[in-house]
């Protein structure tokens, strides 16, 4: 029985006994959720990027398909693929026709016909997945095999090859249908299972959101509930295990937190995230630190943001924000197309080597990658020079911020952290998404509105950069053992000092002989141990540890030898 807050519920069941189709598995494999909704016939709303991919796939179908069947006699559309039919008839392709067997139902992009080298056997059918991406996805070869599945049943004839073409080149990927037959199958039997639920799936945000085109209904539904799936950084197991003790919303994790004491010996190890801290951040609306989180940029704050696409694997725009004592200074490095990503990096490099004692600042692993991309594909700066040095020793924010600063955000992500800190990008639809439309509209039309539109964009990453820099400089400078140093700092809480505040319902002991209130403070010094017991050092404590073993090996004679009168040795 799901114990979730009714207001996080969707929609009521869905009817039994539904036809399993390629889009609802296709759904499935981002989403059980997204599943679901497709089967109730939802209306999918609000997210401009899902809209542009999915005009963009099928223009690439299209396409695709013109481009494949140019050469053929016949209409690829009159085609048929039907049982009994497809053996009399000469035809090479046959388009996007409905194929169903049993419960499940597809509609192949396109069919190839392979005819038979001998008049024995009879012609080969594959069929062809069209994917604009120029990477492929597990999900777009287990739906190449969703389709082969359903051809084959359907036709009853054994169909061990499917294609997907793909990319900006049109590559082709051949798949061996066996390789994922089994994994088909388990997707299958899981939608058939969510389609005949009594109760609709639990509501769970996943990395596929973003991209989704219900990311507003699902969102907004999350957020009426505090739903945990709101903390990226919670994994799928862990949620479950807090749901095994009754909690389902952020509210009831932030009242979980306790600080813990560090070991002395684990000092040195890195901190361990809390996503109950987490919690209680945003329940207070407050910055909560951990431990004392160090950052020292001793040199000239160079801070950079790159845009780029990483389908293509290609980087087109560089900016960067000079922080000296001249002032604040900003360079946007353009590339028109992938020949000109080297002459960007020059440029950087370039700025760089200009600059006195530079000190790289970004936030997040793309920067990173990107700053190992470009020296192993175009070379680096001279190993002795300052511009080296900077790239060793860039200094990522993100890695400041995590398990050490909790800011009350549900994410860490720049766009979040940010505009909690005041700031606002120029466009209210900026996002890395958008960027990707802008980016591919702007190569489609050339038009200078959008490659301003991204160069601005690129910008207010800089400037919301540098606002998250002077803020957790402001909090690295703090000396959190002084209380009278964070007394002004009012929306900053050190997780050291929510222990004294912590309510309890033991009150204060207090007697008569100022021993016994020794003693009860002391009995607080190892509280974990089974006995109370005095020593006066290090021979006191071998000799306990002594007196230990012998009982164990006396408890193990005594049992061997009451199991040996009794027979069950």
């Amino acid at each position: 029985m799901d114990k979730r807050p009714d207001s996080v519920g969707l929609l009521p069941q869905p009817q039994k006994e539904k036809v399993i189709t390629s889009q609802l598995v296709e759904a499935y494999l981002d989403c059980p959720t997204k599943c679901f909704l497709r089967s109730m016939g939802d209306v999918a709303t609000g997210n401009a990027f899902a809209t542009w991919n999915h005009t963009r796939s099928e223009a690439y179908y299209l396409d695709g398909v013109r481009r494949l069947t140019a050469d053929q006699t016949h209409e690829p559309g009159s085609c048929s693929v039907e049982p009994g039919r497809w053996k009399s008839e000469d035809w090479l392709f046959a388009r996007s026709q409905c194929v169903s067997a049993k419960n499940l139902a597809t509609s192949p992009h396109v069919v190839q016909q392979i005819p038979s080298e001998g008049t024995s056997k009879a012609s080969q059918l594959v069929p062809i997945r069209f994917v604009h991406c120029n990477r492929l996805s597990r999900s777009n070869k287990l739906m190449a095999g969703f389709d082969a599945l359903v051809l084959s049943k359907a036709l009853n004839i054994k169909i061990g090859l499917a294609k997907i073409i793909y990319g900006d080149h049109a590559a082709t990927f051949k798949l061996r249908t066996n390789t994922v037959s089994r994994e088909v199958n388990k997707a299958i039997g899981a939608v058939a299972a969510l389609l005949s639920a009594p109760d609709p799936p639990n509501l769970a945000l996943n990395r596929h959101c973003p991209v989704c085109e219900f990311r507003d209904y699902c969102r907004k539904r999350a957020v009426e509930g505090n739903d945990l799936s709101l903390l990226p950084n919670l994994n799928l197991k862990e949620e479950e295990r807090l749901n095994s003790r009754g909690i389902f919303t952020v509210s009831q994790l932030s009242y979980t937190f306790r600080p813990r004491r560090r070991i002395r010996q684990r000092a040195a190890r890195p901190e361990k995230y809390h996503h109950a801290l987490k919690s209680l951040a945003i329940r207070e609306q407050k910055i909560h630190v951990v431990g004392s989180p160090q950052l020292r940029v001793d040199g000239t704050a160079v801070l950079f943001d790159v845009e780029g696409n990483p389908d293509r694997d290609f980087y087109y725009l560089i900016g960067v924000q000079l922080e000296a004592e001249q002032g604040v200074i900003h360079h946007s490095f353009w590339a028109d197309s992938a020949p000109d990503e080297e002459c960007i990096w020059k440029d950087f490099l370039n700025i760089l080597s200009h600059v006195e004692d530079p000190i790289l600042v970004h936030f997040g692993a793309f920067e990173t990658v990107f700053l190992k991309k470009m020296c192993r594909r175009y070379g680096g700066p001279p190993s002795d020079s300052a511009a080296a040095k900077a790239i060793a020793s860039a200094i990522n924010l993100l890695s400041v911020i995590y398990a050490q600063v909790y800011f009350p955000t549900y994410s860490n992500g720049l766009k979040e952290i940010a505009r909690f800190l005041g700031f606002e990008w120029t466009s209210s639809v900026s996002s890395g998404l958008q960027s990707i439309i802008w980016r591919h509209e702007w190569e489609a039309s050339g038009d200078p509105a959008l490659r301003a539109e991204l160069i601005t964009y690129n910008a207010d990453d800089c400037k919301a950069l540098s606002l998250v820099l002077r803020t957790l400089d402001r909090i690295s400078k703090l000396n959190f053992d002084a209380p009278k140093s964070v007394e002004s700092e009012s929306d900053i809480v050190h997780e050291g000092s929510l222990g004294k505040n912590l309510a309890s319902n033991w009150t204060t002991f207090k007697s008569p002989l100022s021993e016994l209130e020794h003693i009860n403070r002391a009995a607080r010094w190892n509280y974990q141990r089974d006995r109370v017991f005095v020593r006066s050092g290090p021979r006191e404590k071998k000799k306990q540890s002594r007196e230990n073993a012998i009982k164990k090996a006396a408890s193990r004679r005594s049992y061997k030898k009451r199991a040996g009168n009794c027979g069950c040795a």
